[in-house]
């Protein structure tokens, strides 16, 4: 994930969408607010309004992200798996979703729809 310097800024303005190079970063903006989400784990890097930023700014020093997906759970698991069926899955500390791909469904001016799809993990 870039840092905070190397991030772009998508402007804020009417309708603003777009893909940001190849660091897998969609940004939008409409009127005053503007927001980066990254396709890695659907995680929110940047949401600023009247050119504030409001999230907090993601310093490795203390903590590199900014808003992860926490799913399907906050926290460790018992004996670092999940049951399902009667069926065991590993299970990290909080949950999966914050290092999957996701794929953009719809993405409009002033919101955007992600899916991450099943497979092996």
């Amino acid at each position: 994930m870039p840092s905070l310097r190397e991030r772009p800024r998508v402007g804020a303005g009417a309708g603003a969408v777009g893909l940001a190079g190849d660091m897998g970063l969609l940004c939008i903006g409409d009127g005053e607010g503007a927001a980066q989400v990254a396709l890695r784990g659907a995680e929110v890097t940047s949401w600023r309004v009247g050119g504030e930023d409001l999230l907090w700014s993601g310093d490795p020093a203390h903590w590199g992200a900014f808003a992860p997906v926490l799913f399907p759970g906050v926290g460790w698991t018992r004996h670092g798996e999940a049951r399902v069926d009667g069926i065991a899955y590993p299970l990290g500390l909080h949950g999966f979703a914050r290092d999957c791909d996701f794929t953009v469904v719809e993405a409009g001016p002033s919101s955007v729809t992600l899916r991450r799809s099943d497979d092996s993990q």
